[in-house]
């Protein structure tokens, strides 16, 4: 189904990860999260924090949502992100796999 209504927990972490604030986007993700970003796996909410508070906050962002594709506990986003890094902008394709009580089990972030 192609829309661009998304659940809570994807909601919370696109709403917090362009602003000041990302660490609270570990709020989103479940007891045992694994993110995929970059060519890096961060296993664990220890990892994910460390992630969120380190190469997802190197550069300022804005994302804009392309698409939005949900089958079952998966949803993908495609996103434009526009910042301070090298070049500017690049597409993105995120795909988030939820736990059975809606949080972020895996995110895995890709061109």
């Amino acid at each position: 189904m192609n829309t661009h209504t998304l659940p809570a927990a994807v909601e919370t972490y696109f709403a917090v990860i362009d602003g000041d604030a990302r660490e609270k986007a570990i709020d989103s993700f479940a007891a045992d999260p694994h993110v995929t970003d970059d060519g890096s796996t961060y296993r664990g909410r220890d990892e994910v924090l460390s992630w969120l508070t380190g190469a997802a906050s190197e550069w300022e962002t804005t994302s804009t949502r392309l698409s939005v594709n949900t089958e079952g506990q998966v949803i993908t986003v495609a996103t434009r992100i526009v910042g301070s890094f090298p070049g500017g902008q690049v597409d993105l394709r995120q795909e988030f796999v939820l736990d059975d009580e809606g949080l972020i089990q895996r995110l895995m972030i890709a061109v």
